[in-house]
């Protein structure tokens, strides 16, 4: 969709190196397209996918790169559809690349407490029948197996080293106040 963790890493590497990207479309808010009209007026070879078919890309791929809503030690949080991209370029041997900030990192006792929003079923089908259950997740945990490894402005992170950090970064912002905060709110 978009990240911009993930846009500056491509303009950077753009400049040392021609670069091609596909970008998915990002339904329902379009937020690929965005990225993919920003990437191309800085100067990047561009291509928009429907989201189902971003998986096409992966063929002539060198590399994925996803960004990440949160990050905790046993998977990350992505627009839904990165999971399957993971998958696909992993069982394809492209390897996946996971780029976020280190703020966000969250230990386990805190990620066991987030949730991932759905949006109204009628964004996919207005009229469904009743009998059919419509729902329209937006994001979704991917595991680290799918994933080469981790990319933070602390550095590149795979295999045990993420959960340490996650841990690590839970004890310096204190997590369990926010911890003790959700768990009152909830």
């Amino acid at each position: 969709s978009s990240s911009g963790v993930v846009r500056a890493a491509l303009l950077a590497l753009a400049a040392r190196v021609p670069v091609r990207v596909s970008c998915a479309e990002s339904r329902p808010g379009g937020e690929g397209r965005e990225e993919a009209a920003a990437l191309a007026a800085a100067g990047l070879e561009v291509e928009c996918l429907p989201d189902a078919a971003l998986g096409l890309a992966l063929v002539e791929a060198q590399a994925a790169l996803l960004g990440a809503d949160a990050v905790a030690p046993d998977w990350f949080t992505n627009k839904v559809g990165s999971g399957l991209l993971a998958a696909a370029a992993t069982v394809g041997g492209t390897p996946v690349y996971v780029l976020a900030g280190s703020e966000k990192l969250v230990g386990r006792e805190l990620a066991a407490l987030m949730s991932l929003p759905e949006a109204a079923a009628d964004s996919v089908w207005p009229e469904a029948p009743p009998q059919v259950r419509v729902r329209a997740p937006l994001f979704e945990r991917v595991p680290w197996d799918r994933v080469a490894a981790l990319v933070t402005d602390a550095g590149v992170l795979s295999g045990r080293m993420v959960g340490e950090a996650c841990e690590g970064a839970a004890r310096r912002v204190r997590a369990h106040r926010l911890v003790a905060l959700l768990r009152t709110k909830g």
